[in-house]
């Protein structure tokens, strides 16, 4: 199967910690034929899996990525970024948009940076023909399992209760507050979640936690 990772960015997050973790590039690279990559082959080539991180901010991304991504089998967008795209610092009037108002997206797997082992498991699921099974539960269930401190009891804006999880619940275990980059939990009430914030927290912080390129912009 060949592979290619492209990025719309200068430095995306989670290409560069698959190139910095060497046992993980070892098993990505004896599991598919790798066509493009960062810093190693990055002259476009026909794929069966483009791995594509970034959103989109112009007219020209878009027909570029049509030209070397849109003849691929499956296109994963890789990262919160391409899968919903963000908000630019308010000086700038245009909005970045997600990989898929250009090219189809077979899977969309969220994340700031995506765990390398996600992305190995996408690329073996697609090898055997089978769907990607994308993690479901929020992050405040992995805190749970791994016996974290709840840091919204302690009245920190944490919202991880409302954020998809699979990220191992990074950011809890070192005592940083999920900021919800890998976008809300299927059928999230977020009137009802904000209501449960502003009883830990003052409203200033909670719109501020809540001013994320996943969660809010994505509904």
């Amino acid at each position: 199967m060949k592979v290619g990772f492209f990025l719309l960015e200068s430095d995306g997050c989670s290409t560069t910690a698959l190139f910095y973790n060497s046992e993980m590039f070892k098993k990505l690279d004896a599991m598919c034929s790798l066509e493009v990559f960062p810093m190693i082959q990055e002259e476009p080539k026909e794929v069966d899996v483009a791995f594509v991180e970034g959103a989109l901010m112009c007219e020209d991304q878009k027909r570029i990525l049509k030209k070397y991504v849109g003849k691929a089998k499956h296109i994963v967008a890789l990262g919160s970024e391409a899968c919903f795209g963000f908000v630019p610092p308010k000086q700038q009037k245009n909005k970045s948009q997600a990989i898929s108002v250009s090219v189809p997206v077979s899977v969309a797997l969220p994340g700031h940076p995506v765990l390398g082992e996600e992305i190995l498991d996408v690329i073996a699921c697609l090898k055997k023909g089978k769907t990607p099974l994308i993690y479901k539960k929020p992050v405040c269930y992995q805190c749970t399992l791994r016996e974290y401190d709840c840091l919204l009891m302690k009245g920190l804006p944490c919202i991880g209760s409302a954020t998809l999880g699979g990220c191992e619940a990074l950011c809890p275990a070192k005592g940083i507050v999920c900021t919800g980059c890998r976008g809300p939990v299927k059928g999230m009430n977020l009137k009802a979640f904000t209501q449960c914030l502003t009883e830990k927290e003052d409203i200033t912080a909670i719109e501020e936690a809540l001013k994320t390129f996943a969660v809010l912009n994505n509904g």
